[in-house]
């Protein structure tokens, strides 16, 4: 999986948290590889009691059967809950 497009799947991920910024860093080593990808965003995230459930279970999307976020009623991306498990494929660590 191409680095960009774990990045895009970050930015959508921020942008349906309903985050109004969203900040990237790509950090590109000697052999012009990307060593560091941050992405940084206002977006309401997830509780943490919820991480479990929202995060780590992979399977239907809570953004299939809505279709909008909750708060500021934008079109949310993605639908089937594997687009976060993109990033633990091409890195050492992800917080």
């Amino acid at each position: 999986m191409p680095a960009w497009w774990v990045l895009a799947e970050l930015m959508w991920n921020a942008l349906d948290a309903e985050a109004m910024n969203v900040e990237t860093r790509v950090a590109v080593g000697v052999m012009d590889a990307p060593e560091e990808i941050v992405v940084h965003d206002d977006g309401h995230g997830m509780p943490h009691d919820r991480v479990h459930d929202l995060f780590l279970r992979h399977g239907e999307s809570w953004k299939r059967a809505s279709g909008f976020s909750p708060n500021i009623n934008r079109s949310v991306h993605g639908q089937l809950r594997r687009g976060r498990f993109l990033t633990f494929g091409i890195a050492e660590h992800v917080e």
